[in-house]
């Protein structure tokens, strides 16, 4: 056994990181993106929440509503928690509007060439971030309305996002760098039209560019190990029959 583990040290070596890569590059990864916020909050009677996160790596963030949509069919989806469309501004009409959005409440923004319209149950909410680092804080209160995103099984609703510093511009007032901080987010009124969804707030990264070049530089390396891995072995079947002959 001695003498089999000293002939083939370094490929057990090599074996040994090879694996400690495969699952650690994969674990680093899913820590660093986690998500940071994820918990029900009752819309009606309004409800809050508090809790402590840490932030492992500085990126961009998102805040936002999460409604399970199991039951729901998309005509209530989009009469209860909206919709978002836009209109070319040179084509724009009050009658086109209220044509779309009909008896529903609604908002306008102006979006570059475009009037963005986004429909469907208000929901006012006060939210707060403080580091418990620097004590640094960021308070809001906002009213959402409209989806943002949605999957097969929920909606999401933006509330804010917290972009990360990008060099050489104008540094944002408050983002999430590294380090542990306290949330607090409450509900101003309560919202019975959306008293049925299965209601979360999350807080999670919306990865950049650079995240994404990041990612890309784990498999990379992944992919290298494994050839690395590939190559000891056969150099090591190789010497090991020069050995016997």
């Amino acid at each position: 056994m001695h003498k089999f583990l000293k002939e083939n040290r370094i490929t057990l070596i090599n074996i040994l990181l090879t694996m400690l890569l495969t699952i650690g590059l994969p674990l680093y990864w899913a820590y660093i993106y986690a998500t940071l916020v994820d918990l029900p909050i009752s819309l009606s009677p309004s409800g809050s929440v508090i809790t402590q996160f840490t932030v492992p790596r500085g990126t961009d963030y998102v805040l936002e509503f999460t409604f399970e949509r199991e039951g729901f069919s998309n005509e209530s989806l989009q009469e209860l928690i909206g919709n978002n469309f836009q209109y070319k501004k040179e084509v724009y009409t009050d009658e086109k509007l209220q044509k779309a959005v009909g008896n529903r409440q609604y908002k306008t923004q102006n979006a570059g060439e475009y009037i963005s319209v986004k429909t469907g149950t208000p929901i006012s909410i006060r939210y707060e971030i403080r580091s418990l680092n620097s004590n640094s804080l960021i308070q809001q209160e906002i009213e959402t309305i409209g989806k943002d995103s949605w999957g097969a099984k929920s909606v999401n609703r933006f509330i804010s996002e917290f972009p990360s510093p990008i060099p050489n511009y104008t540094m944002p007032k408050f983002y999430l760098s590294s380090g542990k901080y306290e949330f607090k987010a409450t509900i101003l009124n309560d919202v019975p039209a959306l008293s049925g969804f299965k209601t979360n707030i999350l807080l999670s990264p919306s990865p950049s560019k650079d995240d994404f070049v990041f990612k890309q530089l784990i498999w990379l390396a992944l992919i290298v190990t494994d050839v690395l891995l590939v190559i000891f072995l056969a150099i090591n079947v190789w010497s090991n029959r020069i050995k016997t002959k």
